[in-house]
């Protein structure tokens, strides 16, 4: 679309959302709104989660990506397409 490669696009997006995501994490375990205990449970299926969506991402075709990454704006905008012209009616 703007002649980047989809993988590198997506890799930039998510750099961004893991960082947030850890900066919360530490947060609620500063103000003790998570425990350590269970924190340390969760880092083993984070890991293997993580590590598995990367291998499944590498495995498909730029194409691929391509279709799967506009997924999610497509579903919403007929979602959202098909409430307004059903209050239309």
């Amino acid at each position: 679309m703007i002649g980047l490669p989809i993988h590198q696009v997506i890799g930039s997006v998510k750099f961004p959302n893991m960082f947030s995501s850890f900066s919360s994490f530490y947060i609620s375990l500063k103000k003790k709104q998570l425990k350590l205990k269970d924190a340390l449970q969760l880092i083993p299926f984070a890991l293997f989660s993580g590590l598995c969506g990367g291998l499944l991402a590498n495995s498909f075709s730029e194409k691929a990506m391509y279709f799967v990454s506009h997924l999610p704006f497509d579903c919403r905008f007929d979602h959202e397409f098909h409430q307004k012209t059903a209050t239309f009616r």
